[in-house]
């Protein structure tokens, strides 16, 4: 998920986001939609516990996907103030802080892993400490598999 958000990320960038503020102009700049389809069934774990961090229903906005040399195809995502909740609560109830080696995530899409990447250990100890307020992009390995994800969380409007 800086997610997944985009502040720091351990290994290969794959979350990252502390403050709201993006290092990539694209992702930063980019147009928000609130058309969420909260039934995706997409959720975001800790890998050591199977701990859920959040799921579609907690998500508030998602924005187009942006692309750079640095970190490859991302999506930024938006957390509802429920969905930062069970972030920053699940991260200090298994001592993120502590042990940010442990902040191995997993996304997965209709019950399948998509994506597994560390968090940095400056956005693990803001999600301990409480200090975060849900922005988050998520990195992939490849523009498809964001393409993926993004088309799944929008809401079909038409219907």
């Amino acid at each position: 998920m800086r997610w997944g958000g985009v502040v720091g990320a351990v290994g290969l960038a794959g979350c990252t986001g502390t403050t709201g503020e993006s290092d990539e102009p694209a992702a930063r700049d980019a147009e928000m939609t609130t058309a969420v389809d909260t039934d995706a069934p997409f959720r975001a774990r800790l890998v050591d516990d199977e701990s859920v961090l959040f799921t579609a229903a907690e998500i508030a906005a998602v924005g187009p996907i942006s692309e750079s040399e640095r970190t490859g195809p991302a999506v930024p995502i938006e957390l509802t103030e429920e969905g930062v909740r069970s972030v920053t609560d699940t991260a200090a109830e298994v001592g993120l802080q502590e042990n940010d080696r442990a902040a191995e995530i997993s996304l997965s899409l209709d019950g399948e892993e998509i994506r597994r990447f560390g968090v940095g250990e400056s956005l693990a100890g803001a999600w301990a400490n409480g200090e975060w307020n849900g922005p988050l992009v998520v990195t992939f390995d490849d523009r498809e598999q964001a393409e993926t994800v993004r088309d799944r969380l929008f809401a079909d409007e038409s219907a």
